[in-house]
């Protein structure tokens, strides 16, 4: 029988550590793109019986959200065995203001991600280990820190890439694609709007939303006018990773839109 346990983290929170958005992935403990824990602690109602923190993973900011200045929180309620094992997490938060829900879903693949790592000193009743169930907030949230400054409108149009790869209509999306766009998916080209409006050919671009946001970044010229976006994403269960290169164009009247879009097999 698992005993119920009314844990909660106080004052637990997430600050974005502002540091290059470009280059190789790095080790967590030597990257300043990461999301660092400060002041953790665990109150329990019967401390006796409270399970503790002996091996604490801190979440990636999702690269995306990141860049567009989004933050957020989310609440897990994480099961936990006998020997102090993470058994399952789930979000238990059914409202998520301020957020669409992919943004929410990124930082819930974030924070589960993380705490799935997590190993804790198992609850006790009597002497004996039994299993329990802690709720964690996490706080994303970014650094009062000077951030780079970016054209709202192409936060937006990478907001909508995501989108498209999960699978959002693109009935609402089509004034953000060039008309004469084209996207090349492994060796064949194809008109950008066609593919995405047409059922049999979609799903050589969009991934469904199982798809989780592996990594993103994006890189403006120094004229101000095309930026690409270079992202790895992981398709659904058993597929493997993909990689898409999207090329954005700003017009002459200040309008971004998707030019180009080669994506992996």
């Amino acid at each position: 029988m698992r005993t119920r346990i009314a844990v909660w983290v106080t004052s637990l929170s997430l600050i974005w550590m502002v540091g290059s958005t470009t280059g190789a992935a790095q080790d967590p403990s030597e990257s300043r793109d990461y999301a660092e824990l400060c002041c953790p602690g665990l109150a329990a109602a019967a401390p006796q019986e409270q399970p503790e923190v002996k091996k604490r993973v801190n979440p990636w900011y999702p690269t995306v959200l990141k860049e567009a200045g989004v933050e957020g929180e989310v609440w897990l309620k994480v099961f936990i065995d006998e020997r102090g094992i993470v058994e399952k997490v789930e979000a238990i938060n059914s409202t998520h203001p301020g957020l669409t829900t992919q943004q929410y879903t990124y930082f819930v693949q974030a924070s589960i991600e993380a705490v799935k790592q997590w190993e804790f000193s198992p609850a006790m009743k009597d002497g004996k280990a039994i299993k329990a169930e802690v709720t964690i907030p996490f706080k994303f949230k970014l650094s009062d820190g000077p951030q780079k400054s970016k054209d709202e409108d192409l936060v937006r149009l990478q907001q909508t890439v995501h989108d498209i790869l999960v699978g959002e209509s693109i009935e609402g999306l089509k004034d953000k694609i060039s008309a004469q766009a084209y996207a090349v998916i492994g060796n064949k080209q194809e008109h950008l709007i066609a593919l995405l409006s047409g059922k049999g050919k979609r799903s050589l671009l969009v991934e469904g939303s199982d798809s989780r946001l592996e990594m993103a970044r994006t890189v403006v010229s120094d004229a101000g006018d095309m930026a690409y976006t270079v992202l790895k994403t992981r398709p659904a269960a058993g597929k493997a990773d993909r990689y898409h290169t999207v090329v954005f164009m700003k017009s002459s009247g200040g309008k971004w839109t998707i030019a180009t879009w080669h994506a992996g097999l």
